[in-house]
């Protein structure tokens, strides 16, 4: 990036002094440098990093899961790990660290988690969808007062749109059952119903890269169904703190019954 940089401000120099033959040069090498200069980077930093990072600490799966909620580790499959640059002693270094992720990791409760944990919806939020609601159905009565058939179906379509706003504002608001409840007992989502951690497998919370779309979700299976619920709505979550909430209390159940 700093290559890129200094072969953009090459090119403004040349552009200030009329060098138009530095142009094209500095415009094409400020572009290469820019975008392949961090790519160069990451290739030759992500296996030392690797290393450095599951060599120093016991439970290697929660801390990938954690670096990959934060975007600073590929997924498995990812293009990057096609990029990375090894020596064979890094090589046959993480092939050792991989033998580890065959090792379930040591439960570490931890006290300040209570025995269930409830996600709801931003108050702020439902209380907008109120408002829009109001401001729709201000908005379809204008449109039906005007002659123009054009307007009467726009009117109708904002009654319509309005009362959905409304409706689901209203609903959120008046609920007294949570979305989403983690407890020792299991998982509970709002349109799925509960499930309890005997029945439950391969819980995670993922994320989806869909650019502005992009969020997060908690999945699980029950008996071979996977059960997915998106996250991006509910207040006062980080991918990674559900995902410790998780891990705290599948291995309280797992504690539980090995009694």
């Amino acid at each position: 990036m700093l290559f890129g940089l200094i072969a953009l401000m090459v090119l403004a120099v040349s552009l200030i002094n009329n060098g138009t033959i530095w142009i094209p040069i500095c415009g094409f090498g400020g572009f290469f440098l820019a975008v392949f200069t961090p790519l160069l980077y990451t290739a030759f930093m992500l296996p030392r990093w690797r290393i450095w990072a599951f060599s120093n600490v016991r439970n290697v799966h929660e801390l990938k899961q954690t670096a990959i909620l934060r975007r600073i580790y590929p997924k498995d499959k990812s293009f990057f790990w096609r990029l990375e640059i090894k020596s064979a002693a890094q090589k046959q270094a993480i092939q050792e660290i991989e033998k580890r992720f065959e090792i379930p990791d040591i439960f570490e409760d931890d006290p300040s988690i209570p025995y269930q944990t409830a996600y709801y919806y931003p108050k702020v939020e439902s209380w907008t969808y109120i408002a829009l609601a109001i401001g729709a159905l201000i908005l379809a009565v204008f449109m039906f007062g005007s002659k123009d058939n054009g307007m009467f179906f726009i009117g109708l379509l904002a009654v319509v749109g309005g009362s959905f706003l409304g409706w689901t504002g209203y609903k959120r608001l008046m609920s007294t059952d949570a979305p989403l409840m983690i407890s020792e007992d299991g998982i509970s989502m709002e349109s799925n119903g509960f499930h309890d951690w005997k029945d439950i497998s391969n819980e995670q919370v993922y994320y989806v890269s869909a650019g502005k779309a992009s969020y997060y979700g908690l999945s699980y299976e029950v008996n071979g169904t996977r059960i997915a619920m998106s996250l991006k709505e509910l207040t006062g979550l980080s991918s990674y703190k559900v995902d410790h909430v998780l891990r705290v209390y599948r291995g309280r159940y797992q504690k539980r019954i090995a009694k």
